[in-house]
Parts: C-alpha cells; structure tokens; sequence
C-alpha cells in the first residue's frame, strides 16, 4: 500500500490539469481532445513513434514495443494486476494510434514532426528506461520485467469503434462513475460513456480535502477571472451548482462569475471536478471525490476487475462502449 501511495504522489501531474486525453493517468489527462471517431485508420506493420521531448525539444524515434512500455512505466502503477497493466499497454498503445493517425493527417507545428510529446497536459506520458530505472529505483528489475511481459503478449492488440482506432482516455480513479466525454471536452464520442466503476470508492485516497483563506481563494479565482467580485457574505460565494449524472461540477456561480469545475480545477490544483465546497469562517474547504477527468478507463477500478479475475479484453470492453478488440 504505500508503494501504491507513493506511485500515486508522484503520478499527480498527469491528472492536475484537464489533457488536450490520458492520456493518456493519465495522457488520460492524457489526449487532444476526441472529435467523434474521426481518426485515420493506419497499419501498425513496423511502425515507429516520435516523441518530443518537452524540455530539450528534441524529438526521438523509437519501436512500437519501446513506445508501449515507456508510456506503461509513465502512466500505470507497477504494483498493479498483471491484466490491469496489459489493459493499459492496449490502451497506450491505441492512444498513440490514434494520435499517430492525427498527425500525419494534420500536423500540429509545435510538435516538431513528433506525433506525440512527453507533456503529459496534453499527451501520453512517457518514460525512457534510464527515466523509469531512475522512478523505480531498487524495484526497477523486478518492475520493468513485469511490464516487459505485459506489453509483449498484448503488442499486437488495440482498440477499435467502426474499425478504428479510438482515442483510449484513462484516468486513475473516478468518483464511483466514470465521465461522459462532452462532459470534459464538448463533444460526444460513443465509446466514451459513462459505466458505474463502485471499486474506485474504496481506493485509499478516493477522498482528498484542500483548503484555502478566502484571500488565497480570491487571489487564484481573480487570477483566472478578473472581473469577479465576491459578496461580504462568504457564505454566498459558491451557488447554483449543476452537475453530471457522474458527479462531476459543470456549473456553479462564484460571485458574479460562472466557472465550469474544470476551471476550478484547475485554478485551484483538485484532484478532480467531483467536488463540494463547505465554509467555515474565514476558511474554504473542497472535498474531492477520485483523481482525474473520469473519462474512460479507470486505472484503480481496472485494477480491482483483475483482482476479482476479469482479462485485460474483458476490461476495456467495459469501460470503452461498444468497441473491439483486434490484432494490430
């Protein structure tokens, strides 16, 4: 368990800000934002990704195998099922598919040629091996082997709706009920529904708190908003909350503003947009239901349906509506 809590911590930035995706956990927050099933179908016989590199800007080209275990050992916790982890390499590697297919369709000039960077804001992410020998340190031979082994006997599978790659989003826990996609990006995309995930509930830090003075409250919202105005009464600062079937905040008014809970979010670093906010005084607390956007796969409750002896096929098709599994 604090293995599991460890990895957590340190996979926090891939679900901070809302993912163009996980990404993909992420990249998630982990894709560019899914249009309907408007991806390009491309054989996947010898392929090669191209990663940009955020901070040196340089771009690597690397095999099908060695960009499916980086963005395993990135995204997904080591200590996982097996199963679990080979449902990550299918979608991590539909996810670059997808992407890849984008790209050479439409390409996005700050990528310098690269299908995909290592920002996991806005992408996958990525580890090399020296990146991920680094993360996992004394356990690196007894991880990396068990990913090794998950990514080779499933290398040769992804994900497809209507005969295409699909845009294979995962988050690390829902709050009980994974999201709708126009809920998070605008548009529909029927693969991306939401299915009751009860087993991410039960995950140690399903719950998180943060809490701020009014002053810091005011100084982030203003940061984002600078027309807002608050009124005297602290107690009527948060009103008119709408919500999703799943939880997640898609309105509430702040003052004379109205911010979606992604924009909260995001201003305020949460966990997640399944939130409530309580007043105390000169204080402001937010609880937060699951750590993520919620669409797609959840990475805990994937977890938990392999502990219970689910396969890894069997979990995707539950969490992705309506799709196939099929060779590459």
């Amino acid at each position: 368990m604090k293995n599991y809590l460890a990895v957590i911590t340190v996979f926090a930035a891939l679900f901070i800000m809302v993912p163009c995706v996980t990404f993909l956990g992420g990249p998630p927050e982990n894709v560019k934002t899914p249009e309907g099933n408007s991806s390009s179908s491309v054989s996947v016989d010898k392929l090669t990704f191209k990663i940009l590199d955020e901070e040196t800007g340089q771009v690597t080209e690397m095999s099908e195998r060695d960009f499916v275990i980086g963005a395993v050992c990135a995204e997904m916790p080591a200590e996982y099922h097996e199963e679990a982890i080979k449902a990550q390499a299918v979608a991590a590697h539909t996810y670059g598919m997808y992407q890849r297919g984008r790209e050479l369709k439409d390409p996005t000039p700050e990528l310098k040629g690269a299908h995909l960077s290592n920002d996991s804001t806005k992408y996958q992410a990525f580890f090399t091996k020296e990146q991920a020998q680094a993360f996992y340190g004394d356990k690196f031979e007894e991880y990396y082997a068990k990913i090794e082994k998950a990514v080779d006997e499933v290398l040769d599978k992804i994900i497809v709706y209507d005969d295409q790659p699909i845009a294979a989003a995962f988050h690390s826990m829902s709050g009980g009920k994974t999201e709708k996609a126009s809920v998070v990006w605008g548009n529909d995309v029927p693969y991306l529904e939401p299915v009751e995930s009860p087993a991410d509930t039960t995950a140690p830090d399903f719950l998180s708190t943060a809490t701020f003075t009014s002053e810091e409250l005011k100084t982030r919202l203003t940061a984002v908003r600078a027309e807002l105005t608050l009124p005297e009464d602290k107690a009527k600062w948060f009103t008119g909350w709408e919500r999703s079937d799943s939880g997640t905040v898609t309105k509430v008014t702040v003052g004379n503003e109205t911010f979606t809970g992604l924009e909260l979010r995001a201003a305020l670093g949460l966990r997640s947009a399944c939130f409530e906010v309580k007043n105390e005084g000169d204080t402001f607390t937010f609880t937060v239901k699951g750590y993520g956007h919620g669409v797609g796969l959840s990475q805990y409750g994937a977890n938990q349906m392999a502990q219970e002896g689910k396969t890894y096929d069997e979990i995707l098709k539950y969490y992705y509506t309506g799709v196939d599994i099929v060779d590459a």
